[in-house]
């Protein structure tokens, strides 16, 4: 069972990422993709779907570019969240880590 880090939606389940970035590219938009399945090969969202945090297949709204990498503007909300999301579980974790340990 695989969980998104951002929706918190089981990923197996999940038609959409429930939050989305503006400008973001449905899965099957992509100009990248040349054979497009009826889920996401990596994160499995459906047809028109918006990606999961963290997908690899994710292209970029403004370079097309692969998203999960992307260094140009159009990268930079995408970089934002995915720094936030990380932050919060990394206090999550230590909170954990500690009351655990009393």
């Amino acid at each position: 069972m695989a969980i998104c880090e951002l929706c918190e939606q089981e990923k197996e389940k999940a038609y959409s990422c429930m939050k989305r970035l503006k400008e973001q590219i449905p899965f099957g938009n992509e100009t990248q993709l040349s054979l497009v399945p009826h889920n996401c090969p990596e994160c499995l969202v459906g047809m028109g779907g918006f990606h999961h945090l963290g997908c690899g297949v994710e292209q970029c709204s403004k370079c097309h570019g692969q998203l999960l990498f992307c260094l140009c503007e159009g990268g930079e909300e995408y970089r934002k969240l995915t720094a936030h999301v990380w932050y919060t579980r990394i206090r999550r974790t230590m909170h954990e880590s500690v009351i655990g340990t009393s």
